[in-house]
């Protein structure tokens, strides 16, 4: 079994400049775990929690992950499909063997909007439902690249909603 810890976890810390991708990486090591798993989230400004997608820091980040042998994984959160064929692309350069994502709930929504938004017949049923043909298109991607995509139930969507989803298509990618 590997054990890994996500970037999110150390949010504050980003957020303070008392950690970048490199010092959480090399706390992944220190604490004895397996895989870092990378939130890239969907800003094209600095991919989350990795600083930024230039070639050299890619680079960078993955000979360290190589040097201390720890397994990459990313997350995002979006079915936007130009946004996730580069979070592919950024995963392939990292050595991930797969990308998370999930519906990005729109952040305006509390109270009886969201209860709204998350009706059988609401915003995320018409989400998940326009999520089907992006994740069709970027099939052929993933396995070009060698990175499979994951459908994550991540805080509204049900287990019985991303099965569904999942099983809109037929492929191991």
């Amino acid at each position: 079994m590997l054990l890994g810890l996500e970037t999110f976890s150390y949010m504050p810390w980003f957020i303070a400049g008392r950690m970048d991708v490199f010092g959480f990486i090399r706390r992944v090591k220190d604490l004895g775990l397996d895989r870092v798993q990378l939130n890239i989230g969907i800003s094209r400004d600095n991919w989350g929690m990795l600083g930024g997608a230039d070639p050299d820091r890619l680079k960078a980040v993955r000979a360290l992950c190589d040097e201390l042998g720890l397994f990459v994984e990313v997350d995002t959160r979006t079915y936007d499909r130009d946004t996730l064929v580069e979070a592919l692309r950024i995963s392939a350069a990292l050595g991930a063997d797969t990308l998370r994502t999930y519906v990005s709930i729109p952040e305006d929504l509390h109270g009886a909007a969201l209860l709204d938004y998350m009706r059988p017949d609401g915003g995320l049923a018409r989400d998940l439902a326009a999520a089907v043909p992006v994740i069709r298109s970027v099939l052929p991607l993933c396995k070009q690249l060698g990175v499979r995509l994951a459908i994550e139930n991540h805080e509204y969507e049900t287990s019985a909603q991303v099965v569904a989803l999942v099983r809109t298509r037929d492929s191991e990618w």
